[in-house]
């Protein structure tokens, strides 16, 4: 079996007090070929010095950007210059990951069949203002026909996924043009709707990760 190597992508910007909870969660995947890359977007708080931090754990590569060049902008040059796996996964700053599994359970899926391009799971939704929890519970099977998954948009309640546990073929993103529109704040959704039709879609009933509005 195969072990790809992945890429947890965590852009960040000025969200410090979220940052580590961010990093110990991809910290904490059992999946041994991995890298985990935080990419600041000339952050004026102290994150550099969260960072320090994190200076021995080789797994850890810090990139400052010396201007803030937009969120989209933060995507595409952790993508195509700062990152070097087979698969990646965009954790934001201020989610984090529960399953310390998840990205073997995403390989395991990877391996097991031709032509997968995306794997996904089910997570819970954190709304601070309300303090409340809502749950994204997926339809799918545990491998369907990517044309399917696109055909759902605007069907799955309360919302299609969540990118902070989408893993993604790094090699097809690139030739897809991932991020290349700064201004495109929904370049994650395009690149994922893309994907659907390039293969198949992999799909994990746990519940993986906290995405926090």
């Amino acid at each position: 079996m195969s072990s790809p190597k992945v890429s947890i992508i965590i852009p960040t910007y000025n969200r410090s007090k979220y940052l580590t909870q961010a990093i110990e969660s991809a910290r904490c995947q059992d999946y041994h070929n991995m890298e985990i890359v935080v990419s600041d977007n000339a952050s004026t708080d102290n994150t550099d010095n969260v960072m320090e931090e994190y200076s021995a754990d080789n797994r850890i590569k810090y990139f400052r950007n010396s201007v803030n060049i937009g969120m989209v902008g933060n995507w595409r040059k952790a993508l195509s210059e700062y990152c070097s796996g087979d698969w990646f996964l965009i954790l934001s700053d201020d989610d984090y990951l529960v399953d310390n599994s998840y990205i073997s359970k995403a390989v395991k899926i990877i391996n097991s069949s031709d032509n997968i391009v995306i794997v996904y799971a089910n997570g819970y939704i954190l709304d601070e203002s309300l303090n409340k929890t809502i749950k994204l519970q997926l339809p799918f099977n545990l491998i369907e026909n990517g044309k399917k998954i696109f055909l759902s948009r605007n069907t799955i309640k309360p919302q299609d996924f969540m990118l902070c546990n989408v893993l993604f073929n790094r090699k097809l993103a690139i030739s897809l043009g991932a991020f290349k529109n700064n201004y495109n704040l929904s370049s994650d959704s395009e690149l994922f709707l893309k994907m659907c039709l390039y293969g198949k879609v992999g799909t994990i009933h746990d519940f993986v990760s906290v995405y926090r509005i």
